[in-house]
């Protein structure tokens, strides 16, 4: 088996990924449990904080994506990515037009941001890993 070799450019990703994405998730999940757990209802400019702290991870996730492919000079790992963000952005749709399909038929729970966000990431790494195992 051969080496792997990443580029200065992906290091700084996974860095990022690390020192931003990961704080940011645990944080939006101690702030879900403890509205849920206390039973609030948060209105106004609680609301409001609640929300962008929802979106908050997804958002540094997209900022991080763009730096990469702005930093990134390998075109094929470029392109390599890319065909993981599509495939992650596929599985995202697929799954959420099927679930509000199920919903107009029968009564299903609505589907929570969380597990877009969750379906996107699983997909992106998935077929990041079947796309380079194909090209080995």
């Amino acid at each position: 088996m051969s080496p792997h070799v990443g580029s200065p450019a992906r290091y700084r990703a996974e860095d990022r990924t690390l020192f931003v994405f990961v704080p940011l998730v645990l944080l939006f999940l101690i702030m879900q449990f403890s509205l849920s757990h206390f039973h609030l209802h948060p209105a106004g400019a609680l609301a409001v904080l609640c929300a962008a702290m929802g979106a908050s991870p997804m958002i540094a996730m997209i900022l991080n994506i763009g730096l990469y492919l702005a930093e990134e000079k390998d075109e094929f790992q470029k392109s390599l990515f890319v065909q993981s963000i599509l495939w992650g952005l596929g599985v995202t749709a697929c799954v959420a037009t099927s679930w509000l399909a199920l919903g107009m038929f029968i009564h299903v729970p609505h589907m929570n941001f969380v597990l877009g966000e969750f379906l996107f990431l699983a997909g992106m790494i998935i077929s990041g890993a079947v796309t380079r195992w194909r090209y080995k």
